[in-house]
């Protein structure tokens, strides 16, 4: 898809009163942007979706040279340039007779060539992509500054770029993402009515999920402006001391990354002891840094289970008895509230242990999908603060062998977690999984809402080692 001339200006934008009378206009009015700028982003969105929703499937970004297929990384990439620089392109930098709210540094005014907007051009706001060289080159650097180059690094690509310059740019494209997802998240309210469906499109099925998912990767590349690293590790924003201060800085962050640190669970898991010592230093007052950062990410984990468990509540209003039951419960009362979640997912159970028939120790679960795709499921749950370790997790292989099961895949629900250290122990077992009951609650909530297949619910359900919900979209 291609446009042509300064910007996205014509075909059918929103009406002001489109804009003022609904959700979408008191969220213009909170977000602080022009309602030019809300209305020409909300047009970009409607006449982009589908192109932009291809970057979350994975799916291939031609190449002019190669026509290879891009990796997740690369796809994630080319998407956060894309959103910077419609950020950076818009009335909020002046256009015609529109004067200008925002600046960006002067010295990125100089025409640069930049592989990224030239292989892009088809999905940027504006067209040619050297038509305003000052967003390129803005987007290219806020860009890198997400994957996590230096700032130093940043600042000697242009004569006279300052540091200070570069994080007032940022703080600005955050600010502008951040509004930008509100707005978006009001178009895309379930509750619209007539006249707003009309005017958003994108505000029933798959249209909306997929800007559903867009919103999110909105809402991430604004945290990411602000620490400047990778969305795999945006967790490490969230350690925090009892002043609410980070512990894990942007240079340290990018550096345990680097030694495969990729997920919250890595920085708890005491394997990996050494791997810390050797990134931060073998000192005592290293170790007392490591302890902290420990118990910090501990609450954080915590944090992020109630902020998945909101999301879950958000996206299935008229399910909050069996979500409680489902987060709160443990021993049978848990295996009861899965068994009643996959009833609802209509998922067809073939084998109970509960059945007098299958004792001795019968897997808590066997489930049947497709044409005669088994898996075998057995529940974990442990005293709060204590997580589910390898043994337990492993019990399903013993459970389901007497019983001629042990060939299918196996996975273990862990509630609340399963221990760190399990999924690096069970990495050569190919039919083994084990999954946090947030990561599970989160996969049937989109299975539920119909934002993934039931195929691609089971494939990540049976993806070996320790499936995440992340996963599912890459996001």
């Amino acid at each position: 898809m291609k446009r042509s001339g300064n910007s996205l200006t014509g075909g059918c934008l929103p009406k002001m009163s489109d804009l003022s009378v609904t959700d979408v206009g008191r969220a213009v009015a909170r977000s602080g942007l022009l309602p030019t700028t809300a209305a020409r982003l909300l047009e970009y969105f409607r006449s982009y979706l589908m192109p932009l929703t291809e970057f979350l499937e994975k799916v291939a970004i031609a190449d002019d040279d190669e026509g290879e297929w891009a990796s997740l990384e690369r796809a994630n990439e080319d998407l956060a340039f894309v959103f910077f620089h419609m950020c950076y392109s818009s009335p909020e930098f002046g256009e015609g007779d529109i004067p200008a709210r925002r600046f960006l540094p002067y010295p990125l005014s100089e025409r640069r060539e930049s592989e990224r907007a030239r292989r892009l051009q088809q999905y940027l706001s504006v067209q040619p992509w050297d038509q305003n060289v000052l967003a390129v080159n803005a987007a290219d650097i806020s860009t890198d500054w997400i994957l996590g180059v230096p700032l130093s690094d940043l600042e000697s690509r242009y004569e006279n770029l300052r540091g200070g310059m570069i994080r007032d740019m940022l703080r600005t494209a955050s600010s502008h993402l951040s509004g930008l997802a509100d707005i978006l998240a009001a178009a895309t309210s379930s509750v619209a009515d007539d006249e707003h469906s009309a005017v958003f499109a994108w505000s029933v099925g798959d249209q909306r999920t997929g800007m559903l998912r867009l919103i999110r990767r909105l809402r991430q590349n604004a945290i990411q402006a602000l620490v400047g690293v990778s969305d795999d590790i945006l967790w490490m924003a969230d350690v925090v001391d009892s002043n609410g201060d980070r512990l894990i800085q942007r240079r340290l962050a990018m550096d345990l990354r680097r030694e495969g640190i990729k997920h919250l669970e890595d920085m708890l898991d005491r394997g990996r002891t050494d791997v810390l010592l050797q990134v931060m230093g073998r000192t005592q007052e290293t170790e007392s840094q490591i302890s902290r950062i420990r118990q910090a990410a501990e609450r954080a984990r915590l944090e992020r289970t109630e902020r998945n468990r909101a999301r879950i509540e958000r996206r299935l209003p008229d399910c909050q008895t069996l979500i409680s039951r489902y987060f709160d419960a443990s021993g049978k009362q848990f295996e009861k509230s899965l068994e009643d979640c996959l009833d609802c997912l209509e998922i067809k159970i073939i084998g109970r242990d509960d059945d007098e028939r299958n004792k001795p120790r019968y897997p808590d679960f066997v489930v049947e999908y497709g044409s005669g795709n088994v898996i075998v499921i057995e529940c974990k749950s442990s005293a709060i603060g204590k997580d589910i370790d390898f043994k337990s997790a492993t019990d399903v292989a013993g459970k389901a062998a007497p019983h001629a099961l042990a060939k299918n895949h196996l996975v273990t629900i862990c509630q609340k977690y399963v221990s760190t250290d399990v999924p690096r122990k069970i990495e050569t077992q190919a039919n083994l999984s084990v999954v946090n009951a947030e990561d599970l609650g989160l996969a049937m909530a989109y299975l539920k809402t119909n934002s993934i297949s039931i195929e691609r619910f089971m494939n990540w359900l049976s993806t070996p080692g320790q499936p995440r919900a992340d996963e599912l979209f890459g996001t």
